[in-house]
């Protein structure tokens, strides 16, 4: 007996009003579920200039692995501190190791590196906006120091643009960068990543 005709002989047993409720009931699941079932199907697509956006500011964006890297020298102490840098940000070493870190984890956010999870979008949308706020912060910075704010204010423009284009991890922005990541995955995991 199937689950179809073991529902339609407890239906029967019941009176006509409370069978009218509950085959609305069911009628109602099945509705809600199709519909979420659709939902699920539908792959939004952006468009072109969306498109060349995402991908533009992504790669305008990559240059901040050296340049956080670098950073991330100047803070270890490992190469000298620029005497521009330290006139912006100070001669604290612990300053330019986190704009460091934040440059290239930013970067590595931008990439959707952290995952396709629901927490790894989110991860990968935070390290976005705290590269934006650093930018943000190096504007403050050009202020007060009585120098050009425009470097700055133009690549924190730039990370809006790429944040608002979409999230990082579910626009398979890799493609952008797909032979280097199938060198790295088959590296770190053994094989390159599936074609989707």
């Amino acid at each position: 007996m199937t689950s179809k005709e073991a529902l339609t002989k407890v239906l029967q047993g019941l009176s006509a009003e409370d069978r009218a409720t509950v085959e609305q009931a069911i009628s109602d699941i099945e509705a809600a579920s199709a519909t979420a079932a659709g939902e699920v199907a539908v792959k939004t697509e952006p468009g072109v200039v969306l498109n060349v956006v995402h991908k533009g500011s992504l790669i305008f964006l990559s240059i901040f692995v050296p340049v956080g890297l670098y950073f991330l020298l100047m803070g270890v102490g490992a190469v000298p501190m620029s005497e521009n840098l330290t006139h912006i940000l100070g001669e604290y070493q612990i300053v330019f190791f986190l704009f460091g870190l934040n440059m290239i984890f930013g970067v590595l956010g931008s990439y959707g590196m952290f995952g396709t999870t629901k927490f790894g979008t989110n991860i990968s949308t935070v390290s976005m906006m705290f590269l934006i706020a650093m930018f943000m912060i190096a504007m403050l910075r050009h202020l007060q120091t009585d120098t050009t704010v425009i470097p700055p204010f133009l690549v924190a423009l730039v990370g809006v643009c790429h944040l608002c284009s979409g999230p990082p991890a579910t626009r398979e922005t890799h493609v952008v960068c797909k032979p280097c990541l199938e060198i790295s995955c088959s590296k770190i995991f053994g094989k390159a990543p599936s074609q989707e």
